[in-house]
């Protein structure tokens, strides 16, 4: 006789009972050494499980989806039923109102526990460039402030960085992205022809007027003729979107000015 436990699949039975049983019924234990067939109801599971509040940590499982998230990601509800894994973004902090950001905008706190998006100090940026070049201007008598005197000298510059918006039109003048202060340095190193010493100005033209309020004028009575010099301009003023501004030279008196190496620089200032 072979022992009931070593039977292989084909030689076993049904279980005791069977053969009565309707479909979906199983085979209950009574506790009396038999079974009965019967349908499971819901008395028969409530005993044999928690309530999923009640679950105590090693019988948690980990929410939908998170097996396919990126690290540092969390789960955020649709509205409509489901949830997707994302990163969290500013918008996502319900009580702080930061407002609307633009491009190149720095988060500032107010020290009472709240923040602003507001523009860094220096926001744009242009810088043109006459290096190692040789360029003959001729000045007529005039002065400082006379602005039919002033010479534009930018067309002999190359053009550089330009950062923020800033563009350079076709003869290197830089052209301003929006309305606001800016700070304007320049420089140029020269030598001139009179041998009367003249008084040279050096000034910011704006739209092709030099010598207008606020620019920064800087006047240099040169030395002998022939020698080289540098003059430095530096001023703020308030300009507009689609200003086009460059460097130009007068004189006191009639000379001819060789410009070496010069530099316009513009930096937009926070308002």
């Amino acid at each position: 006789m072979v022992q009931h436990v070593i039977l292989s699949d084909p030689d076993l039975h049904e279980s005791k009972g069977v053969s009565s049983a309707t479909v979906g019924q199983v085979a209950f234990a009574t506790g009396t050494g038999t079974t009965e067939h019967r349908v499971i109801t819901t008395a028969d599971i409530s005993d044999n499980s928690a309530a999923h509040a009640s679950l105590t940590d090693p019988d948690l499982h980990e929410s939908k989806g998170v097996a396919g998230a990126g690290a540092g990601t969390v789960s955020f509800a649709d509205g409509a039923g489901s949830a997707a894994h994302r990163a969290i973004v500013i918008a996502d902090v319900s009580d702080v109102a930061f407002g609307t950001a633009t491009v190149g905008d720095i988060l500032v706190a107010d020290g009472v526990g709240s923040a602003s998006w507001t523009e860094p100090p220096y926001t744009a940026l242009a810088r043109a460039d006459l290096v190692s070049s040789t360029q003959t201007v001729a000045l007529t008598a005039g002065g400082a402030h006379v602005s039919a005197s002033y010479v534009d000298i930018t067309q002999y510059f190359t053009t550089g960085l330009a950062l923020g918006g800033f563009t350079f039109d076709g003869t290197s003048h830089c052209v301003v992205p929006t309305d606001g202060y800016y700070r304007i340095k320049g420089w140029v190193s020269l030598s001139q022809s009179e041998a009367t010493i003249p008084v040279l100005a050096f000034d910011v033209n704006i739209n092709g007027v030099a010598g207008v309020a606020g620019s920064p004028v800087a006047l240099a009575s040169h030395k002998d003729a022939g020698n080289i010099s540098t003059i430095t301009g530096f001023g703020i003023a308030y300009l507009s979107a689609g200003d086009v501004i460059g460097l130009s030279l007068a004189s006191d008196k009639n000379t001819t000015a060789t410009i070496y190496e010069g530099v316009l620089d513009i930096t937009r200032f926070r308002d």
